[in-house]
């Protein structure tokens, strides 16, 4: 199952009209439709391509690094040129909290449901299926009320280059 969505926003609102999501169902419905909740049927829109549209020269911020393995090992495997791509890892950060680590270390994990919770207050209802759309919503809010509290956040870029033009605007932007 491959699954992702894109929600723009910025320092202060959340542009939903602007969501880009994505999945593509297994052709074997198994385990992931008990996961995800869709399949063959689920007629599901989107492309890959769109997906990638949306990130490309773009700031990602995602809730650990897993996000920004999916699209590198996806874009690989269809062949498609990611370029740079700068990111936030939201669980990296939110751990630098000490009460936020303290509770992981209780927990023994820091799920995103469980961030937003002890960060925001926000309890999360209990969901049936992933729901990739949700998850980058909430991983926004949570982003916005760390730079409120924390101020910039640590910006890594990836693709072999050193000194690139998204990581030299993006030093300026947050002062990195």
């Amino acid at each position: 199952m491959v699954s992702a969505a894109v929600v723009p926003f910025t320092s202060n609102s959340l542009e939903l009209s602007r969501i880009v999501y994505y999945a593509e169902p297994p052709d074997n419905v198994g385990s992931s439709a008990l996961v995800h909740g869709v399949t063959r049927s689920s007629g599901v829109a989107g492309s890959f391509g769109q997906l990638v549209d949306a990130v490309r020269g773009r700031m990602l911020v995602v809730y650990g690094r897993h996000d920004i393995e999916f699209l590198k090992v996806e874009a690989a495997r269809r062949g498609i040129e990611l370029g740079e791509v700068c990111y936030v890892d939201v669980l990296s950060w939110v751990l630098s909290v000490p009460s936020a680590r303290d509770e992981a270390v209780k927990r023994g994990h820091f799920t995103l449901d469980e961030a937003l919770a002890v960060l925001l207050g926000i309890e999360v209802p209990q969901r049936s299926f992933h729901d990739p759309v949700s998850d980058a919503v909430h991983v926004a809010l949570l982003f916005m009320h760390l730079v409120g509290r924390l101020g910039d956040p640590p910006v890594k870029c990836y693709d072999g280059r050193t000194g690139s033009r998204l990581r030299r605007a993006l030093a300026k932007l947050f002062r990195l």
